[in-house]
């Protein structure tokens, strides 16, 4: 129930936000990226060490995406059919009221089981609490699915992993194999 509420809550916050923007995948990873960033563009998904997903503003993604496309003929670029720069400053416009929403909706909780997050990067262990504002977070910074998966990787629960996607289609297996093969 507390999900429902955490994904209806963003998008209703989201659908407030003024500022429009784009997305957009690129082929390569964290580090290669990071130079032909400009200003308003920032790291939006990283997704496996040969994938992310940048997010700003409009006109700067279609730049970035242009010079990648000019100076790297080998890496795979595509704008993304959003209108939203999700997971960028660009959601900061919107936080305090996606939080506001949630409060007396989403109870804090302590984790029963290890989670590892993505907005972190790291293990949250049992015991740790999960509030609101780590939705807040989720919604304003990058997603560090790569960061996630490697810790897993590195733990000892992820000596004989499952990966188990629940959504409309399978957007993170390439990012998976990609990570499992590096």
């Amino acid at each position: 129930n507390e999900a429902i509420m955490v994904s209806l809550c963003r998008g209703t916050s989201v659908e407030s936000q003024t500022k429009g923007g784009s997305m957009a995948a690129i082929g390569m990873g964290w580090q290669d990226t990071l130079p032909f960033l400009l200003p308003n563009v920032n790291i939006a998904c990283d997704n496996s060490p040969s994938s992310v997903t940048i997010s700003g503003d409009t006109d700067q993604v279609l730049a970035v995406v242009a010079t990648i496309n000019a100076s790297k003929t080998n890496v795979l670029t595509k704008v993304l059919s959003v209108d939203k720069a999700y997971h960028s400053p660009h959601m900061v416009e919107v936080g305090q009221g996606y939080l506001h929403l949630l409060a007396g909706l989403v109870a804090p909780r302590k984790f029963q089981t290890p989670f590892f997050s993505s907005v972190t990067g790291k293990l949250f262990h049992k015991g740790d609490l999960l509030d609101i504002k780590y939705w807040q977070q989720n919604l304003e910074s990058p997603v560090l699915f790569n960061t996630a998966v490697n810790c897993l990787l590195q733990h000892p629960l992820g000596k004989t992993p499952i990966f188990l996607e629940v959504g409309p289609h399978s957007a993170l297996s390439g990012p998976v194999r990609q990570i499992l093969t590096h």
